[in-house]
């Protein structure tokens, strides 16, 4: 069912800038998604979203709000397929997974992981800008400027509140040299590389164990 989500929304995109830009390859792009849906892999998806991506950029109007909006979408989707993580969920395709998100996961016994926020340690808004200040535009200066800051962290709402608070939501400090945690030092956030999908893992084994433990002495 997750696949078959994600490769309707990659189809949706494809619909979408081919409209834009009356591209016969992107026509043919379509055909092969819709042929091929269930058994994409996250490899194939960003190889898609790429193709998408350099098509807009190639558009003289590519700072339109409109173009940038779609670019926009098109690489959050994209930055999502950078690992081989569930690019499906922004939560469990998250590398990182910030210590206080850790703390908050331990602790629940219910099996109700609320609280949490899925997040782009670099905003997307800062990834479209970059992309669009490329000088030399081809697949795989798009594959390696999404890469190197396409990393996603699970954080709690207090911290997403904390980054809206100080105003780096959707931007990086001003005196920002790439270093792609920056805007997370600057709010006191402090993350693990864990990924959350091991952490809530190892959190519902602890919940069965513990539960297991309780039938075990209650006979």
């Amino acid at each position: 069912m997750a696949l078959r989500a994600n490769s309707n929304k990659t189809l949706g995109a494809v619909r979408m800038v081919s409209r834009l830009t009356s591209c016969h390859v992107l026509d043919k792009c379509f055909i092969k998604m819709k042929n091929n849906k269930t058994s994409q892999t996250n490899t194939a998806y960003l190889d898609v979203y790429t193709g998408l991506i350099l098509t807009l950029l190639s558009r003289e109007d590519i700072k339109n709000p409109a173009v940038k909006n779609i670019l926009r979408f098109l690489v959050r989707e994209a930055s999502n397929c950078t690992s081989d993580l569930p690019c499906y969920d922004n939560k469990l395709g998250s590398k990182m997974t910030s210590v206080k998100a850790i703390e908050r996961i331990s602790k629940i016994k219910d099996g109700n992981y609320t609280g949490l926020v899925g997040d782009h340690v670099v905003p997307v808004s800062v990834i479209n800008e970059k992309l669009i200040e490329l000088k030399s535009i081809d697949v795989d200066a798009i594959k390696r400027t999404i890469s190197k800051f396409a990393v996603r962290a699970v954080i709690t709402k207090e911290e997403d509140a904390i980054l809206r608070e100080s105003k780096y939501i959707k931007k990086m400090p001003d005196e920002w040299n790439e270093n792609i945690f920056a805007r997370y030092e600057k709010a006191g956030i402090e993350l693990k590389n864990i990924p959350y999908k091991i952490v809530l893992k190892e959190a519902k084994n602890r919940v069965k164990f513990d539960l297991h433990q309780k039938s075990i002495n209650a006979n």
